[in-house]
């Protein structure tokens, strides 16, 4: 005596295929994104550190400038050491900015090259997602409901 074995739903696998492929096609299409906002922030602290080096060595300029103007005028020693003492600070601090800088810089190459990778693995994951979408829709229309839309038409019709 053979035991009969039930058959699998297979409508439910395709729909599931269909609705598992649109979900890998969605989380293809996000991912992406946020890694950009990741690079986005890198580059931001990049461009504010830049702007303070600026500001430093526009300030750094100013004062050279004073001491050189100090210099012509014969202003005291206290007041042209005040100067270069301030000139040293703006020096030791623009040099633990480049500093801040170098690291924020290799901080956003790392995102860049994060993004990257995460496109290509997207890009893969998206294109696996719509085959299986594709395919999953496909075998459901084309092995279950067309049938099912026969048999309604025929039950409808008699």
């Amino acid at each position: 005596m053979v035991i009969p074995v039930p058959a699998p739903p297979t409508d439910n696998l395709y729909k599931f295929m269909s609705v598992f492929g649109l979900v890998l096609v969605v989380t293809a299409l996000i991912v992406p994104i946020r890694i950009v906002d990741r690079v986005a922030a890198a580059d931001a602290r990049s461009v504010v550190l830049v702007t303070e080096l600026l500001k430093n060595s526009e300030h750094d300029l100013d004062l050279a400038i004073s001491e050189q103007e100090a210099r012509k005028r014969g202003v005291s020693k206290e007041d042209t050491d005040e100067l270069r003492r301030q000139h040293s600070e703006i020096a030791l601090e623009s040099q633990q900015l480049r500093r801040r800088l170098s690291d924020a810089e290799s901080d956003s190459y790392a995102a860049q090259d994060e993004f990257t990778r995460w496109l290509v693995v997207s890009c893969v994951v998206g294109g696996l997602g719509f085959g299986m979408m594709v395919v999953g829709f496909w075998l459901w229309y084309t092995r279950v409901q067309k049938h099912q839309d026969r048999a309604l038409c025929m039950e409808t019709s008699a």
